[in-house]
């Protein structure tokens, strides 16, 4: 059985498989992505302890187990002492690989140290200034040359991710669930401040409204039945109703102002469906969205 869905998860010597988790070293970042996924133009200034990560994450390592733990954000480059949350997730023993997810324009500031813990990076080009992006692909090669695995994924556009307001239709909801990538194929299990989320999109959700009923606890957790029924509820999740998965409307990237970017979002998701494209997961649940090329270093 695979480590990706749909289906159920792989459970080998009492322990639950699978291919990622997400940790977010930081919440906010130092550019502003029209319909960032992650919120992140307007959260507040967040640094995650070192020490906490290693609780949550050795605790949870008692049942679960992943290939690789994705360092994200926001900017995880923003943090401080990125060394020791990288150390930390290292120390958990939850994974043997770790990969810095990041917008490339701050590896300036990942440093030899740093890179000893880390597997490899992804990072997401945006169309900036044509100096800037230069910059990023010539870090790339130089950390490539270091002997680490470097992925460039280039975005053109992006698709709507959240709406200002909830969607009172149940059908839409779970049209969009049904459909979702990330719930279904990616799997971002994400961990943040001692809770377990099946998505980010559900620990953007809490943030915002207080709902901790897509969440658990990771202290509650204390065998893997339990984590199962959790992970493997093929319900739609509260915070589906202001998400719009993998089906929003795509449109070019650009940076917007802060103080605009929430006014910039759909009211609410039934606004910036797209259908064509909603129509062709539902026939091939792997279609591809078109606004992304991969390149491996």
């Amino acid at each position: 059985m695979g480590l990706n869905g749909p289906g159920n998860y792989r459970v080998e010597d009492n322990k639950v498989f699978t291919r990622a988790i997400e940790i977010n070293a930081v919440r906010h970042c130092n550019l502003s992505c029209r319909s960032c996924s992650h919120s992140a133009p307007i959260a507040e200034k967040k640094i995650n302890n070192a020490k906490k990560i290693l609780e949550d994450l050795s605790k949870l390592s008692n049942y679960l187990k992943c290939e690789t733990v994705r360092v994200v954000g926001g900017e995880p480059l923003l943090h401080p002492e990125l060394c020791k949350v990288l150390k930390a997730i290292k120390d958990s023993k939850i994974c043997e690989n770790i990969c810095l997810v990041t917008n490339g324009t701050l590896l300036d500031k990942l440093d030899d140290e740093c890179l000893l813990n880390i597997e490899k990076i992804e990072i997401s080009l945006y169309p900036l200034q044509n100096k800037v992006t230069n910059k990023i692909q010539k870090q790339a090669e130089e950390i490539r040359n270091k002997g680490k695995k470097v992925t460039i994924l280039e975005y053109s556009s992006f698709r709507e991710a959240i709406s200002r307001e909830k969607s009172n239709d149940k059908n839409i909801v779970n049209k969009i669930y049904d459909t979702c990538q990330i719930a279904h194929f990616l799997r971002c299990i994400t961990i943040e401040n001692g809770r377990l989320y099946r998505c980010p999109q559900s620990m953007i959700y809490e943030e915002k409204t207080g709902d901790k009923k897509d969440s658990i606890e990771i202290k509650s957790i204390n065998n893997i039945n339990y984590l199962l029924k959790f992970l493997e509820n093929n319900n739609a999740l509260n915070s589906c109703a202001s998400c719009l998965g993998s089906v929003g409307k795509a449109f070019s990237h650009e940076q917007i102002n802060k103080n605009k970017w929430e006014e910039a979002l759909p009211e609410k998701p039934e606004e910036a469906i797209d259908n064509f494209y909603l129509n062709r997961l539902i026939e091939d649940a792997r279609f591809e969205t078109g606004c992304m090329s991969r390149k491996k270093l």
